[in-house]
């Protein structure tokens, strides 16, 4: 049986990740949020200079990495999205030098690379992460993968975002947004989004670095309303901020999009 040790588990992404691994020995690095213990799982407050003693101590041979900052994308934020996405990201990578620890599974972002330059700082950030990981890999023989996940969606989401928002006013004659509507949305459900990460804890040992896609079809958040609209029959008047001065995106991604097991339409249509 596997050993797995995963940050961000208290996080919408990695909660629905662990009710998936029944089948593993699970420990989660927690800082406020509380979760309980369960059979399979142990939820830990260690301090990050005592990690590399614990890996080796539990053998533990995949390290899922979710924690991250998104709080705030823009120049405001800068101080706090280095520390926790690059300074403390790259402390928790160094702790699997001499361990048992032989594969990484990071959560990125499609805002990465779906523009010739980042979108914000806040895929800045992650993007700098992502270039470490690849060459620590190189360097400590180890496999590791980026996925870089489009915007995460599903039942029992009650974060800051566009679809939660939603759900909360769809039954208004009026919905006011913070943005204009020209940015990114890529939306992908849940359980693919675990799914993805499963196939990389299931995949045979290759010592190399890859970026894994992790989004779908990247539209406009005005398109993705109108679409929302449409799927769940509401008729509500989407009024967008003039005044905001995000830019149309021009998206740069040549890849192939993630092809999502559940559909956009039937997802929306039961949330």
């Amino acid at each position: 049986m596997k050993n797995i040790f995963i940050t961000g588990v208290t996080s919408y992404l990695g909660k629905n990740l662990l009710n998936k691994l029944d089948q593993y020995n699970v420990y989660g690095l927690i800082n406020k949020t509380h979760l309980d213990p369960k059979k399979n799982f142990v939820p830990l407050n260690l301090n990050l200079d005592d990690l590399n003693l614990f890996f080796n101590q539990k053998g533990i041979d995949t390290l899922i990495h979710l924690a991250s900052n998104s709080s705030g994308f823009y120049e405001d934020n800068v101080e706090s999205l280095v520390n926790v996405n690059v300074q403390l990201s790259n402390k928790i990578l160094q702790a699997t030098k001499n361990s048992t620890v032989k594969k990484v599974i990071y959560s990125g972002s499609y805002l990465q690379n779906v523009k010739q330059n980042p979108l914000n700082f806040y895929s800045i950030s992650k993007q700098i992460f992502e270039n470490l990981l690849e060459n620590f890999t190189v360097k400590n023989n180890i496999q590791s993968v980026s996925i870089q996940f489009g915007d995460i969606f599903g039942k029992g989401d009650s974060r800051d975002k566009l679809i939660p928002y939603l759900l909360t006013n769809e039954d208004k004659s009026q919905v006011k947004f913070k943005s204009n509507g020209l940015g990114c949305f890529s939306p992908i459900h849940i359980s693919d989004a675990t799914d993805l990460i499963i196939s990389e804890i299931e995949s045979p040992f290759i010592n190399k670095f890859e970026k894994k896609v992790g989004f779908t079809k990247i539209i406009s958040v005005k398109e993705f309303v109108h679409l929302y609209k449409k799927i769940r029959n509401k008729s509500f008047e989407s009024i967008f901020n003039t005044e905001d001065p995000v830019e149309e995106m021009v998206i740069n991604f040549q890849g192939t999009y993630y092809v999502p097991e559940i559909s956009l339409e039937k997802s929306i249509s039961e949330l």
